[in-house]
């Protein structure tokens, strides 16, 4: 007798080599997406790190004069411009900038603002005669995340 159709056992293996594929495939999508979760936290860190040393930079450049007060690892610096004193400092794990109209934040809620135990947040160093002082800012962003995604860059601003 000539049948049409598929025996239980070719439908079985059917079903085995399907769910297999199907579980490479899920794995391959899981491994892109987490691949993209990272990229977008190194995304995160970089502009916040770019825009807080830029906003530090500009800041320092038009100032009258500098100031670091406090005690490491986390001290202030504050800055004159004229007869306008602003300064920047980390609170609550965000490095703000805080002047006469306010404080703002400089970094997002998403990242800790930090930097190593061993250093101070700024430090002004005394160059020999004629060059002028230099400020260093030592600021480490770290990406906030219960997925336990983290990413971190340190770096070291030297302004005149």
């Amino acid at each position: 007798m000539n049948e049409k159709g598929i025996s239980l056992l070719e439908l079985i293996i059917y079903i085995a080599v399907f769910s297999v594929v199907s579980i490479v495939m899920i794995q391959i999508f899981l491994v892109v997406l987490r691949g993209r979760d990272i990229a977008n936290v190194r995304f995160e860190v970089s502009q916040n790190m770019r825009f807080a040393t830029e906003k530090i930079r500009q800041a320092v450049f038009d100032a009258f004069s500098i100031v670091v007060s406090g005690s490491c690892p986390l001290n202030t610096l504050d800055i004159t411009t004229g007869s306008a004193t602003s300064s920047f400092f980390i609170s609550g794990n965000i490095l703000k900038f805080s002047n006469a109209s306010g404080t703002s934040d400089i970094t997002t809620n998403k990242i800790i603002a930090t930097t190593t135990p061993s250093d101070c947040l700024f430090s002004i160093i005394s160059n020999s005669a004629p060059a002028k002082s230099t400020l260093q800012a030592k600021l480490k962003i770290v990406y906030n995340n219960e997925d336990g995604i983290s990413e971190s860059q340190q770096i070291t601003v030297s302004l005149r």
